[in-house]
């Protein structure tokens, strides 16, 4: 019975490898299926975040060019413009609703390398951040093309990026669309610090003169709120005259006068002539420009950038008074963008073809906008060399990009509700 009792048992040491390796086993297998869950949750975040992005930039992106070009009336209506229009910081979507830069070789059916190709495959964002001036270019490498009718550019004539939006410093590879905009006048009438009325016409003093008096729809003078540098457009469903305000937002008239403290400034050649005397009938209305560019955003990550304004192109942090000039980040992700434009060249309310901004001839002919949007993962996770292709705004083409980070594309046909049928 001793003997029994003080007998020792456990295991052998050939049961002890055999479970050691067994353990070595599971624990391999548990790894492999963690890496794996890992990648995978990358994966699917990436789409999940990307695609989301997609949705806040298309938002925007759709609901400006959807609307570009409102001025009261839709198409037909006769436009001039007092505008200085060979002025630096000009944007021709004054009068045209809608302009683009296309950069160079980003054109229709050409092929291009993204904007951080010279970096490694492991580039982090910090990487990024520090290259971005490598990725500015000067503002000749982006043009758009234009043979306005009226005003004073020259027809085919070519312009480049103003100097204003090249100092935001856009990334090199990715067009750039403006935006103009109309937006009704309106007054606060009740003094609740909340605007809700409609600013009027009274007359304009006298015929040959760019003044017009402003008025409540009793008749009673009322301020403009409209800053000296603001850009107007008055008129009806026959014409529009737009210009730029000189008097202040605490004065009941508009002034189109020439002054040299804004930009673009007015041009008056000889005796002064709207396309009518306007009064009580016109309508008026505030000029917003926005446009839509790809920057560096504050992570380092390309960003979809937003600069607005409703007083010309002016510098943000030099805006002053009532002016309303900003400068945004939107959505962070968005690598690249490429703009084509539908152009109807015999009047008959129909495309007759897709254009790159540095081939339209005459952007107040464009019906819609072809728009394409790279977007890029917030994290270089991919566990291999991504070499995929993407194809943007239907035949431009980005080489792969030989990094690890995760893209998605969105393609996708815009209207412009202010043109055609």
């Amino acid at each position: 019975m001793n003997k029994i009792m003080n007998k020792q048992l456990g295991f052998t040491l050939v049961e002890l490898l055999v479970a050691l390796f067994i353990g070595l086993l599971l624990t391999a297998a548990v790894i492999t299926i963690f890496a794996s869950s890992q990648s995978t949750f990358r994966a699917s975040q990436g789409v999940s975040r990307s695609q989301e992005a997609t949705r806040f930039a298309m938002h925007f992106l759709k609901t400006d060019i959807r609307q570009a070009g409102y001025s009261g009336c839709s198409a037909g209506v006769s436009q001039r413009s007092t505008l200085n229009q060979l002025n630096d910081d000009f944007i021709p979507a004054y009068e045209d609703g809608i302009f683009g830069w296309d950069f160079e070789d980003t054109n229709t059916g050409q092929t291009f390398d993204l904007n951080y190709t010279s970096l490694t495959s492991d580039a982090t964002n910090q990487d990024i951040a520090d290259a971005s001036d490598d990725n500015t270019e000067p503002s000749t490498m982006w043009s758009g093309q234009t043979i306005q009718g009226e005003g004073t550019l020259i027809t085919n004539q070519t312009v480049n990026l103003p100097p204003v939006i090249q100092a935001l410093s856009p990334l090199r590879g990715s067009d750039i669309v403006a935006v103009t905009l109309a937006e009704r006048l309106l007054f606060d009438s009740d003094g609740d610090n909340v605007v809700d009325s409609p600013v009027y016409i009274a007359r304009q003093i006298p015929v040959n003169n760019p003044t017009l008096q402003t008025v409540d729809v009793d008749g009673n003078a009322v301020n403009t709120g409209v800053g000296t540098g603001g850009i107007v457009t008055v008129g009806d469903c026959s014409s529009t005259d737009t210009f730029q305000n000189t008097a202040g937002s605490g004065d009941s008239f508009f002034s189109a006068t020439p002054n040299n403290a804004v930009s673009p400034d007015n041009i008056i050649n000889g005796t002064f002539e709207w396309q009518k005397q306007w009064d009580e009938s016109a309508q008026i209305f505030q000029q917003t420009t926005r446009v839509y560019f790809v920057g560096t955003g504050a992570s380092g990550s390309p960003s979809l950038y937003r600069y607005s304004s409703n007083c010309g192109l002016i510098d943000p942090s030099a805006a002053a008074g009532d002016c309303q000039v900003t400068l945004v980040e939107l959505v962070e992700g968005v690598e690249n963008m490429q703009a084509k434009y539908a152009e109807d060249f015999d009047g008959d309310n129909v495309p007759d073809s897709i254009l790159s901004a540095d081939q339209v001839t005459d952007f107040n002919n464009v019906l819609s906008v072809d728009l394409g949007l790279l977007l890029r993962s917030v994290d270089n996770g991919l566990d291999t060399v991504n070499t995929s292709n993407y194809v943007l705004a239907g035949n431009t083409t980005i080489n792969p990009p030989n990094d690890r980070f995760q893209r998605f594309v969105s393609n996708t046909s815009i209207r412009l509700h202010n043109r055609g049928l």
